[in-house]
């Protein structure tokens, strides 16, 4: 009847608000424990532990040796650190220098949930660690949230490296991705060394096939948008 169609559309509407209530309060009830240091649980960074009992859990680094080894997995990420920052070592260099003491890319931790990866180092996993912020104490919470409007909580947790280090590290890996030697049929000497007085970007060698004629152009011409400019011109 009309006036069932309506009850069942008010409970209908009354359920729903209830349900985005609930939504809205757990979302802020664990906002307010991720911005106060909780762990709210996942995949532990390697280098750490977590101590402690729902809220009070906290994540520390692990300085526990690893089994069968006299380093612990917190030495094993300063090691790789040193080894990007101090002696500009290359990832796939730190890799095989891992890979070489076997020591092992995942926890031993029975109790840590680890991730999936390959049994032996790749420098894609050691990127992704020299990369983290998390090692230099400060963690970003709901980063990988499928809502894009999801806030994301930037806390502090204790550090393995220092900024500095971490700082030198980007710097080390920004060089060797320019300075990489790539698949390339031509080399450019001035490759990766010239920048565009306009947008800032870097030259990259070009080559007319039917001239055999090679120039730079900057990366920004390649762009689907606009990078300087009032009316945002390649």
């Amino acid at each position: 009847t009309a006036a069932g169609n309506l009850m069942l559309t008010l409970l209908s509407g009354f359920a729903a608000h209830e349900r985005e209530v609930i939504r809205e309060r757990s979302v802020a009830g664990t906002n307010r424990l991720a911005e106060a240091g909780a762990w709210m649980g996942g995949i532990v960074p390697y280098g750490y532990r977590k101590d402690g009992d729902k809220t009070e859990r906290r994540i520390n680094p692990s300085d526990d040796p690893i089994p069968g080894f006299d380093m612990s997995e917190a030495d094993v990420v300063r090691t790789i650190y040193r080894m990007s920052a101090v002696e500009k070592k290359s990832c796939q260099k730190i890799a095989d220098f891992l890979n070489r003491g076997h020591i092992p890319c995942g926890s031993a931790d029975a109790g840590k949930r680890n991730r999936r990866i390959a049994p032996i180092w790749r420098p894609s996993h050691v990127r992704n660690m020299i990369v983290s912020r998390t090692y230099m104490g400060e963690h970003l919470f709901g980063k990988r949230a499928r809502n894009r409007n999801r806030k994301v909580i930037v806390r502090e947790v204790p550090a393995i490296v220092s900024e500095q280090t971490w700082q030198a590290a980007q710097q080390v890996l920004q060089a060797n991705r320019i300075e990489a030697s790539r698949n390339t049929r031509q080399p450019y000497l001035l490759r990766g060394l010239i920048k565009c007085g306009l947008c800032g970007l870097t030259f990259s060698g070009m080559r007319i096939k039917r001239q055999n004629d090679h120039y730079y152009r900057c990366n920004g011409r390649q762009q689907a948008r606009g990078l300087y400019g009032i009316d945002g011109k390649k």
